[in-house]
């Protein structure tokens, strides 16, 4: 019913409170399915003749469609009574409901839609700051939500399958990575867990049933989703879930302390109450954001875990097989001899020694040293050669300090973020941060950073100006410490020659977690039935134009171009494709988004745990 002629929408329709400005309508003409929502907006003012109209949402349903209506002045009990009483078209009842948030009717009863079929209420977290249509004046407690209890678990892949090829192929697919904080670095996959959800099968399943039985066809896409990394217990639990229109709070136990600009809660929490704004962000609404590289959705990846890389088996196990045959090597190999005049607290070697570990700069062993050859090193393992001129820059031996031609040489952390030395491959803004020279004075702040060619002028608060080469950042000057809470050094060559350079000064503990602890991000790659998704290939008429959109809604008065909208049967996605440089600043994307509204759409297949170096 509904879909063939005009009927009752909500058997429970009525009106509890003394006035109100917000009604529901339905079910109304089916015949208004295939017509834009500016018919519909009359075909309801034609039914509430008296009640001056300030605004009208049409609610599409496959065939049915409903109407949230404001009205300009608030309606009594008595006209809404009486309204609720008219006939619609003269021969046809429908439901006239309040609608109002908050409404005494609905407060202390469980939303209908939370635990009716769909089991999801797109209100659930929407107030209705701004998209007043589609608050929800029921209550949404957690424990009725179809994964309350809900649990996952965690398969490792085959490190050396072809699924893990596949991903890791699929993943590295454009490089390099940058991350939301400015740091660079190209990504080097650590593990690939399978994420397996009943409860989220299931729900993914029925969603897809649906719309392949409204459409006839459905598109399904494996996607890549970013996102804070202490929150993917909570999306592989209950699913991706669309943002709220909330801010968090953080006072919130819940979603405060995690750098959010919107609440994981549902309207009920207290803590989190003021109203989210246009920050850059949710450029095509307040829906779930996905993309088809691996590089696009890592800029969105915060708060990687600080780990120990033994604690990866098949890293524990391939440096277990490389030690075995490195002893071996090194009790056949010739004793090394200390030049003369050496200090007698350091190992001096004029070379690497024979049946030295290699390591690139993410920790793996790439080979061991079999023999000098020339300006080289040849490789046992890898059968390959490493130039000595890239000692300590693009591979270390074993992982520890050693005195190479009298020049100390240190292993990069492979994550570290210290903006000191990544400035040679990425330049950031350094504003605010504290300046120390190579024997550790501190020089000033920086005030702001200038690009002049080869160098930055960096004027600092002490009134003085120095001058330095981007090449040298990190290695003759460097942000203290104690300005950016991470450490990783990272000396020039003469630093080490006679020197107290920014190395000596680290504590050992520092350097344990420089050396034997890696930075490991995170992120999904997820199965997504996009539906019937509408394509979007040109700018945004303002940077703000779709920011309050909460559903997959005709957004055509909001670009500078668009394809027709499907009226009849409508569209269960965005599409973003990329302009690809051709887009304005601020009103399009370079590289392709997909933006979903329904939780049940996405379902999270992978856990791909990473670093970069």
């Amino acid at each position: 019913r509904g879909g063939t002629r005009p009927c009752v929408g909500r058997r429970d329709a009525g009106m509890v409170a003394d006035a109100t400005e917000f009604l529901w309508l339905g079910w109304l003409d089916p015949q208004l399915a295939f017509r834009y929502d500016d018919e519909i907006y009359d075909d309801v003012k034609a039914f509430l003749a008296g009640h001056p109209v300030l605004d009208v949402k049409p609610e599409r349903n496959g065939a049915r469609v409903g109407a949230f209506v404001w009205l300009r002045k608030p309606m009594t009990r008595d006209q809404f009574v009486r309204l609720s009483r008219k006939l619609y078209h003269g021969e046809y009842r429908i439901s006239v409901d309040d609608a109002q948030v908050p409404n005494p009717k609905c407060t202390g009863r469980p939303c209908p839609r939370w635990t009716g079929p769909s089991k999801y209420c797109r209100g659930w977290n929407i107030a209705g700051h701004r998209s007043w249509q589609w608050g929800c004046a029921f209550d949404h407690p957690l424990e009725l939500r179809p994964t309350h209890g809900a649990k996952y678990s965690l398969e490792d892949l085959d490190w050396y399958g072809a699924k893990m090829g596949e991903i890791s192929k699929d993943f590295l697919r454009s490089l390099p990575f940058m991350s939301g904080d400015g740091y660079c670095g190209n990504p080097r996959v650590v593990n690939v867990q399978r994420v397996t959800n009943p409860a989220l099968e299931q729900l993914y399943k029925q969603r897809v049933a649906f719309l392949y039985e409204k459409h006839g066809f459905v598109v399904e896409k494996d996607l890549w989703h970013g996102t804070h990394c202490s929150a993917l217990p909570e999306l592989m639990t209950h699913g991706l879930q669309p943002p709220s229109d909330t801010a968090a709070s953080d006072k919130c136990p819940a979603s405060g302390g995690k750098q959010l600009c919107t609440t994981l809660c549902s309207t009920q929490c207290v803590y989190c109450v003021r109203a989210h704004s246009w920050e850059k962000c949710h450029m095509y609404g307040l829906g779930v954001y996905l993309a088809d590289l691996a590089q696009k959705s890592h800029r969105y990846v915060r708060a990687p875990a600080l780990i120990d890389p033994d604690s990866i088996p098949w890293i524990r196990e391939e440096r277990a097989q490389a030690f075995a045959e490195a002893s071996k090597l090194k009790q056949s190999a010739p004793p090394q001899k200390v030049p003369q005049g050496a200090p007698a607290a350091e190992k001096v070697y004029k070379g690497v020694a024979s049946g030295e570990q290699i390591e690139d700069m993410t920790g793996k062993i790439i080979g061991i040293v079999s023999k000098d050859v020339g300006p080289e090193y040849e490789l046992k393992v890898s059968k390959g050669t490493v130039l000595k001129s890239e000692a300590g820059v693009a591979w270390s031996t074993s992982g520890i300090e050693f005195v190479l031609e009298q020049e100390k040489k240190v292993r990069r952390d492979p994550s570290a973020t210290m903006e000191a030395y990544h400035l040679q491959r990425c330049w950031v803004n350094l504003k605010g941060r504290e300046v120390k020279d190579r024997k550790g004075k501190t020089l000033g702040t920086i005030m702001g950073p200038k690009n002049m060619g080869k160098s930055e002028c960096l004027n600092l608060d002490l009134g003085t100006t120095i001058r330095v080469m981007k090449s040298e950042a990190g290695k003759k000057w460097r942000v203290s410490e104690k300005a950016v809470s991470e450490k990783a050094v990272h000396p020039s060559a003469g630093e080490a020659k006679g020197s107290q350079g920014p190395r000596d000064e680290l504590s050992s503990e520092t350097d344990r977690s420089s050396h034997d602890r890696w930075w490991m991000y995170s992120m999904l790659l997820c199965k997504v039935c996009l539906g019937n998704p509408f394509m979007m290939d040109s700018d945004l008429i303002a940077k703000d134009a779709m920011h309050d959109f909460c559903w997959c809604q005709d957004p055509q008065d909001a670009l500078v171009r668009a394809e027709e909208w499907d009226v009849a049967r409508g569209h269960d996605s965005f599409f973003v494709k990329g302009q690809q440089g051709d887009e304005h600043q601020g009103l399009g994307v370079f590289n392709n988004e997909y933006i979903v509204f329904h939780p049940h759409q996405v379902l999270p297949m992978y856990k791909i745990d990473y670093v970069l170096y």
